[in-house]
């Protein structure tokens, strides 16, 4: 499953398939209930291959001192500093990972002081 990302204008972060695999990734998951949406190990899974070709990682709330359970995406500097955050403000009735299904994309809010 190939995914990219943009950091948006206002600094947000948009997540979205390769087009010539969206197709198929669809066709594959429509059937999935919506509790498998919002397991958030589900989301991971499915980032799994933007991490390892970007340098975007998952975040731990704890990290940035953030009061939440949302996802949140990170860059970290190369002192292993987090540089930049998004998240997913929406996590507790929406799901970044049904995004990515419906649409083809997802969006992360900054978390950053611009």
């Amino acid at each position: 499953m190939s995914m990219n990302y943009n950091i948006l204008p206002n600094n947000n972060l948009k997540i979205f398939w390769d087009i010539n695999n969206y197709r198929e990734i669809i066709s594959d998951l429509e059937e999935k209930d919506s509790e498998w949406y919002h397991r958030e190990s589900n989301l991971w899974d499915f980032f799994e291959n933007l991490f390892s070709d970007s340098e975007l990682e998952q975040i731990e709330p704890v990290e940035i001192a953030a009061l939440t359970a949302s996802p949140i995406l990170g860059i970290r500097d190369q002192n292993d500093t987090v540089i930049q955050v998004w998240w997913y403000p929406n996590y507790a009735i929406a799901s970044p990972l049904e995004d990515l299904i419906k649409d083809g994309f997802t969006i992360f809010q900054s978390g950053n002081i611009d």
